[in-house]
């Protein structure tokens, strides 16, 4: 048999000492976890984590698909993950005043905390000076309203279109200001049964290649209505126009904002699509003393109608 080298020694006797060093430093044999600056909310499928902010929600951005948020009464967003498998990922919200909420997600059976309640909170991180000039400033609620009286005079397109069960829905308006999105949806219903609304929502999203997806994953912003004046029904045979005055986001050539329309009693669910492009060239709104002299640059050729336009 043949005996080990002297190198062979030397080598083991430099792992032993090397291993002997390891086990007398006591933070590399416990195992410690490093604390993070931003607190993780965890979802269950058998629960919904609730949060609840100090002003209504202007935008909300998860990270991921896996999980759903949607926003309630302005300030309180409901949270829950599509699978119990699903990755942890990130969660930003901002608020109608510009206050920023920044967390992670992850899913858990049995979260330990499930009531995240900022409306006592004064410790919330503001936007950085520059990013927007009116950030200690909130616009009142009428301003909107007035924005929203005056697009309603002026001449109809058709936008978006999506008919389904009876129901047709256009988004036969669009212009933007300094501050908002504003979008008019015309819902006709052509049944003898009434539509009863359950509630709009608004997303901007992002078309990628089949090559980028596998690389990134895909940002969704549900975003919550700065003002608004709709309707809570269609009667049958009737028609109402939905207003809505939205946070502004600019998207890329490839986003778009969809528009979903749900239905309370019922399953007929409308929607529909506005490219981001044409959200850029659409009518510019100056302030509502001066709102007569509107500037328009959008092209009126129709735009994709159907949910199969939507990757």
């Amino acid at each position: 048999m043949k005996r080990p080298s002297c190198t062979a020694y030397k080598s083991f006797f430099f792992q032993c000492l090397a291993l002997c060093v390891l086990l007398s430093e006591p933070s590399l044999t416990q195992n410690k976890t490093r604390e993070s600056p931003y607190d993780t909310v965890f979802v269950s499928g058998g629960m919904t984590t609730y949060m609840i902010f100090p002003e209504n929600v202007a935008v909300m951005d998860l990270g991921s698909k896996g999980y759903v948020g949607k926003i309630e009464s302005g300030n309180m967003l409901y949270l829950k993950p599509l699978s119990a498998s699903v990755a942890p990922s990130s969660l930003l919200v901002r608020t109608t005043g510009d206050r920023i909420y920044l967390h992670y997600i992850a899913c858990k059976r049995q979260p330990d905390k499930i009531f995240w309640d900022y409306r006592a909170d004064t410790l919330v991180e503001t936007m950085p000076a520059g990013i927007n000039a009116a950030q200690t400033v909130t616009r009142p609620r009428m301003v909107y309203l007035k924005q929203l009286e005056f697009l309603k005079k002026q001449k109809k397109r058709k936008l978006a279109r999506y008919a389904y069960s009876g129901i047709k829905m256009t988004v036969s308006n669009l212009a933007v200001d300094r501050e908002a999105v504003y979008v008019l949806v015309d819902v006709e219903n052509n049944t003898s049964v009434p539509y009863k609304l359950d509630y709009v929502s608004f997303t901007y999203k992002e078309r990628r290649s089949k090559k980028s997806r596998r690389r990134i994953v895909p940002q969704e912003n549900v975003v919550e209505p700065l003002a608004q004046q709709a309707a809570t029904a269609i009667a049958p045979q009737g028609k109402e126009c939905l207003a809505y005055a939205l946070p502004l986001y600019a998207g890329t050539n490839k986003g778009f904002l969809e528009v979903v329309v749900r239905e309370a009693d019922g399953n007929r669910l409308l929607s529909g699509i506005i490219p981001a492009r044409k959200i850029a060239r659409s009518i510019f709104l100056a302030s509502p003393n001066n709102a007569g002299r509107a500037q328009s640059e959008a092209a009126n050729e129709p735009l994709p109608n159907s949910q199969s336009d939507v990757p």
